[in-house]
C-alpha cells in the first residue's frame, strides 16, 4: 500500500509531500527549547524537561508588565546555551530592549541581533527575507535560528503610521487581516526552515463594549441609555426578547467609532463583535468598510 501511495504522491509534483509513518518535515516537533521552569516547560509539553517547540510559532500572553520579555529573554538564553553554533534574531516593537538586559544574562552578545521593527509590514518582509535565505541555504550548512517578536501587540501598520503622519486620527480597520495574512505566510516556511518564532502579546480584560452614549431598544420597544440598563430588564436582541442577567465595565484605552449608512454612529471597543449580513459574528475590528451588518430596525 505504501508504494500505491509514494506513486501517487510522485504525480503531485510537492516536494513536501510525505506518507505519515516518514514523517511529516516542519509539522511534527523536532525537539524543545527549555523555558528555565519546569512548571512553563509542562504546561508547554507535557514534561518538566519540554518546554517551547523547537519549531513552531508560540506565544506568551498576559497582562502588561508580567514578566513576558523576561521569559522571552531567559529562553533565547537558554536557546543559545543549547546550540554553540545557534543565533537569535529579536524583533523590537517597543525600544525596551537594552545591551545590560542580555548581559545580565550572560549571553554571548555576538550572537544575538536586536533588530527594531514598527509596522506589520516590515516585521513580514524582514523575517521573510531571513527565513528564505535559510531556505536557500543546503540544510548540512544551516545554523540554528530562534526569533522573537516582542510585542506583537505594539505593531503597527504603513497606513496606520501615514495616517498619523497628516494628522488624521481614525484606526486602521485593516490590521486584524494584515497580521493574519503575516502568519498564514510564515507559518509553512518557518516549519521549513525548522526556525521556532516565540511572540510576546498584551491582554486586556476588555471582552466588547458599548461606549455610554449608545441607546438600547428594549423588550416592550421603549428607548434606554446603556448606562441605565440594570439586571432583570428585558432587551431586544436579534432573535426576540431576553433577560439582563449580568452588568459588566470594562476600562479600555481604544476605542472605534462606527458610522452606517442610515447616519447612525456609536463608540464600541475594537474586540466587540457584529453579526455580518451572511451570518457570522465579528470583530468590528475585522470588520471593512462597504461590510453589512445585520441590526434591528430603529423605533420610532
Amino acid at each position: 500500500m505504501s508504494k500505491y501511495l509514494t506513486n501517487l504522491l510522485s504525480k503531485l509534483n510537492n516536494p513536501d509531500a510525505a506518507i505519515v509513518a516518514d514523517g511529516i518535515d516542519g509539522a511534527d516537533v523536532t525537539g524543545f527549547i527549555d523555558t528555565g521552569s519546569y512548571v512553563l516547560n509542562a504546561l508547554l509539553s507535557g514534561s518538566i524537561y519540554g518546554g517551547l517547540p523547537a519549531n513552531k510559532i508560540s506565544c506568551l500572553a498576559g497582562d502588561p508588565a508580567t514578566g513576558k520579555t523576561f521569559y522571552a529573554i531567559g529562553i533565547a538564553t537558554q536557546f543559545l546555551k543549547d546550540h554553540k553554533d545557534g543565533v537569535v534574531i529579536y524583533f523590537d516593537t517597543e525600544q525596551a530592549i537594552t545591551s545590560d538586559m542580555f548581559a545580565q544574562r550572560g549571553i554571548d552578545s555576538k550572537r544575538i541581533a536586536v533588530v527594531p521593527v514598527a509596522t506589520i509590514e516590515e516585521f513580514k518582509n524582514q523575517a521573510l527575507k531571513i527565513v528564505n535565505d535559510v531556505l536557500e541555504t543546503p540544510e548540512e550548512d544551516r545554523k540554528p535560528i530562534f526569533m522573537v517578536l516582542d510585542s506583537l501587540g505594539m505593531l503597527s501598520t504603513n497606513k496606520e503610521m501615514s495616517d498619523s503622519a497628516e494628522g488624521k486620527d481614525v484606526r486602521d480597520m485593516t490590521k486584524a487581516q494584515l497580521t493574519k495574512a503575516t502568519f498564514r505566510v510564515l507559518t509553512l516556511k518557518l516549519g521549513k526552515a525548522k526556525i521556532p518564532l516565540l511572540l510576546t502579546n498584551h491582554t486586556y480584560q476588555v471582552i466588547g463594549c458599548m461606549a455610554s452614549n449608545v441607546n438600547i431598544i428594549m423588550g416592550d420597544s421603549s428607548i434606554k441609555n446603556i448606562t441605565n440598563i440594570e439586571v432583570g430588564d428585558n432587551v431586544k436582541t436579534l432573535t426576540g426578547t431576553s433577560e439582563v442577567t449580568e452588568l459588566f465595565v470594562y476600562d479600555s484605552n481604544e476605542i472605534v467609532e462606527v458610522l452606517l449608512d442610515d447616519g447612525t454612529s456609536f463608540i464600541t471597543t475594537p474586540n466587540h463583535k457584529f453579526m455580518t449580513k451572511d451570518g457570522e459574528w465579528k470583530c468590528i475590528s475585522d470588520i471593512a468598510e462597504g461590510d453589512e451588518i445585520v441590526s434591528i430596525e430603529k423605533v420610532s
